[in-house]
């Protein structure tokens, strides 16, 4: 927590332990947390945005071509309503964000990306993790360290 102090941050109590419990997970998943993550963990925690949209499934087809197909399930955590979409880009990280944009109908920028490759034997398991937030101006103003906030998603 010192890091934070040092980075400008003076959290309560509850939003410590919440803070850390994340720290955790990511660094579990990442091994190794930089500024950029700690400061999403404290703009996620002190801005409490609620989610509206839950990833329920989604399928990525790539081939040799240079062309990735993207088929996107989400679900609507407010109505309870499921929306499919399907794109092509130019890989599969474009392809998924064209998808998931013609369902939400907001422009995203890709924060951090990050792609974890394991082999057992003929398995191999992939693990991808995406951080993402709003292109547009929705950011919000930490008034410990009059900072603008932009929330990103993981």
């Amino acid at each position: 927590m010192k890091h934070l102090e040092e980075l400008g941050y003076h959290l309560k109590e509850n939003e410590i332990d919440s803070v850390f419990w994340k720290f955790k997970a990511v660094a579990d998943k990442k091994k190794r947390v930089n500024d950029v993550d700690l400061r999403a963990l404290v703009s996620n925690e002190v801005t409490q945005v609620e989610s509206i949209w839950k990833l329920s499934d989604i399928q990525v087809t790539c081939g040799t071509l240079g062309l990735s197909t993207a088929t996107v399930r989400l679900t609507n955590t407010i109505d309870g309503g499921i929306h499919v979409a399907c794109s092509v880009g130019s890989g599969s990280i474009d392809s998924v964000f064209k998808a998931v944009n013609l369902i939400i109908k907001e422009a995203i920028k890709l924060v951090q990306y990050t792609l974890t490759t394991m082999i057992e034997g003929v398995d191999v398991i992939i693990t991808t993790n995406v951080s993402i937030c709003r292109m547009n101006n929705h950011a919000c103003t930490h008034s410990l360290v009059e900072e603008s906030i932009q929330p990103i998603f993981r």
